[in-house]
């Protein structure tokens, strides 16, 4: 690869040496994407003639592939090199001193959509039922557990404290069950006001979370859609 883009750089200069400066850009530039095109045809000769247990070459060749389709302006087909570069050898590293800024930036692109599919595809598929359980369950089942705590704390507090509520507005009832004795009615409104607010804020929380597990629900026909 080093070989080739020398070659280019050398051959821009004999180009704009032997001829008028627009002329020369334009010659130029074709001369270097034939180049580049005859380096794509020889690596791929050579990738389906090699044996596929030598993952080190198959490395060299993915790496090349990618950075000739790139200079080429085939950014599908350098974005499916790189990817299966990253495939043989996860940890790979271009040398930014080698490389262009574009290219560097695309492969760690490449990169880091592998390891988005990959933490997706640890994430079990479940039934869609499974959102609507409370207490921050779907938020666990996506294995977001901060937030799935978040859910369980807030709702299991506003429940509570509902229930809470309601058991003493219960507890100033007059036998029978016919109301409250008039020095208790503004305690029993309070408490009536309480458990209303605080199961208002279980309902909310509830919704919020069976939202947030169906939007964040891992879903099958995302994780094979191809980047």
């Amino acid at each position: 690869m080093k070989t080739i883009r020398r070659f280019g750089l050398l051959l821009l200069a004999v180009c704009v040496t032997e001829s008028a400066p627009q002329e020369a850009f334009s010659k130029a530039t074709s001369c270097m994407s034939d180049r580049y095109a005859e380096a794509v045809e020889c690596l791929n000769s050579q990738l389906y003639s090699m044996p596929s247990s030598d993952t080190a070459l198959l490395v060299e060749i993915y790496r090349d592939l990618g950075v000739c389709y790139f200079m080429l302006d085939k950014n599908k087909l350098a974005y499916s090199s790189f990817e299966k570069l990253l495939l043989l050898s996860p940890d790979y590293e271009l040398d930014p001193k080698v490389y262009l800024p574009d290219i560097l930036s695309l492969f760690q692109i490449v990169r880091n959509d592998l390891r988005s599919r990959a933490v997706a595809d640890a994430i079990p598929v479940y039934h869609p039922a499974l959102n609507y359980l409370p207490f921050g369950a779907p938020q666990y089942l996506n294995r977001e557990r901060r937030k799935a705590g978040l859910f369980l704390g807030l709702q299991v507090i506003s429940l509570a404290a509902s229930v809470f509520m309601y058991q003493k507005k219960r507890d100033l009832d007059k036998p029978g069950g016919v109301g409250y004795a008039e020095e208790d009615f503004e305690r029993a409104k309070g408490y009536a006001d309480g458990q209303r607010a605080f199961f208002i804020v279980f309902s909310v929380s509830y919704a919020a979370g069976v939202i947030d597990g169906i939007w964040h629900r891992p879903d099958l026909s995302r994780k094979r859609r191809s980047p």
